[in-house]
């Protein structure tokens, strides 16, 4: 009883990698849907040192940029198959943890983040002019002026735009492939209030977790990897210290297909080129 067990363990075991190998090579067959060249400030290291022996499972974590997700409202979230009518009026503790696995559509150092700079930007100009009216301190303006700086050097440049319940029809809305890329994630509808209407909860949305959220990094890339890393945590805004090659398949799922080193003292600008 114990062999057969035993060899049906292994039996199941080769199954299932043989399954989960046939699965990327399938996303990896044909054309890429996407290719995006990213750097540090997308692809973040998510360990504080390496190990002190080689290792298989070395993974670079796929940040988005901080935003709020207005385009995520009661429209979209109906679209995209939440129960919008169940929920919405109904007194906040009458609501729970709502969620559906949909894609997104991921667009890089576009307009979206151009935008997300110009609300920065705002913030600290009204800064500013609230230290002359005395409705800010010295200190807030320095925050803000912090702020703006971290998020020009260390920022993520990729913004959440869009979602969909079909990968497909999102590709055809955003044809780009240097620009734009799809991927799995999970959305969450939660209930907001608009100031002076705290009794009146309506739905929002927001863009959680991608799926997968990391990218796995194959042994042959850990060695630019360490130089550029130098055995050390990068620090919260410090630049770019290496960038990669992230090609998108058919199933959605990105791989890195290269990664190099940026040279030290080079700007922002010159790491994305």
């Amino acid at each position: 009883m114990r062999v057969r067990l035993s060899i049906f363990a292994i039996v199941l075991v080769v199954a299932v990698n043989a399954f989960v190998l046939a699965g990327v090579a399938w996303n990896r067959s044909g054309e890429p849907a996407a290719i995006l060249e990213l750097t540090e400030r997308e692809l973040a290291m998510p360990y504080s040192r390496w190990s002190g022996r080689e290792s298989t499972g070395v993974s670079l974590s796929i940040r988005q940029a901080d935003q709020d997700h207005e385009w995520l409202g009661r429209d979209k979230l109906a679209e995209l198959g939440f129960d919008v009518d169940r929920y919405e009026g109904r007194p906040r503790h009458d609501w729970r943890a709502l969620e559906r696995r949909v894609f997104v559509v991921l667009e890089f150092d576009g307009p979206a983040f151009r935008a997300l700079r110009a609300e920065r930007e705002a913030r600290l100009a009204k800064a500013r002019e609230g230290l002359e009216s005395g409705e800010t301190n010295r200190k807030q303006v320095e925050a803000a002026e912090a702020a703006l700086e971290r998020f020009e050097t260390a920022e993520s440049r990729l913004v959440v735009i869009d979602a969909g319940e079909e990968a497909s029809s999102l590709r055809q809305r955003y044809p780009d492939r240097e620009r734009y890329a799809v991927m799995r994630a999970l959305v969450h509808m939660h209930a907001t209030s608009r100031p002076g209407q705290e009794s009146e909860p309506v739905v929002r949305g927001r863009v959680g977790r991608l799926l997968p959220g990391r990218v796995h990094v194959p042994r042959r890339f850990h060695a630019p990897l360490r130089r550029s890393t130098d055995e050390t945590r990068n620090a919260y805004d410090a630049p770019p210290r290496y960038r990669a090659v992230v090609k998108f398949g058919r199933r959605a799922e990105p791989w890195l297909a290269g990664i190099e080193p940026i040279p030290a003292g080079a700007d922002s600008e010159t790491a994305a080129d």
